[in-house]
């Protein structure tokens, strides 16, 4: 996870020695730092219950598979965008490629309009692709 986040916000910020709080950038000039990352910055802090970015960034070191993805055994459906980026296709595969059970793997395009990121541009349709193979595995 800490790969992909550190492809969403870059480089530099992911690595950045000074640590941010929320209340560190909230009202910050849009030209120095556009809204949407000051609202990042709280909402990752809000979510994980922790005070800052630093803090954030080592918090997800905990959410990775690791050797752990060859123990899933059960069915698993596998989503993504296909305009969501190289690091996330780059663990799509890696994730769909370790998975021991069976996988069904679905990748969106701009045609279906579901090519970004956890489909936030047509939730309907990854609802029910979802909903879909559920019925196809448990009805």
């Amino acid at each position: 996870m800490s790969r992909y986040l550190e492809a969403w916000v870059g480089t530099e910020v992911f690595r950045m020695s000074r640590d941010i709080r929320p209340e560190d950038v909230i009202g910050v000039p849009e030209d120095l730092m556009p809204r949407q990352m000051q609202w990042g910055i709280a909402a990752i802090c809000l979510r994980f219950g922790v005070p800052s970015f630093h803090a954030w960034r080592d918090a997800i070191l905990g959410y990775r598979l690791g050797p752990l993805a060859s123990a899933i055994v059960c069915p698993v459906l596998a989503l993504i965008g296909d305009r969501e980026g190289p690091e996330p296709t780059a663990q799509f595969e890696a994730f769909i490629g370790e998975v021991e059970g069976p996988v069904t793997p679905v990748v969106f395009n701009a045609e279906d309009g579901a090519s970004t990121h956890v489909q936030s541009d047509n939730i309907r349709l990854s609802a029910q692709v979802t909903f879909d193979w559920l019925d196809q595995q448990f009805g």
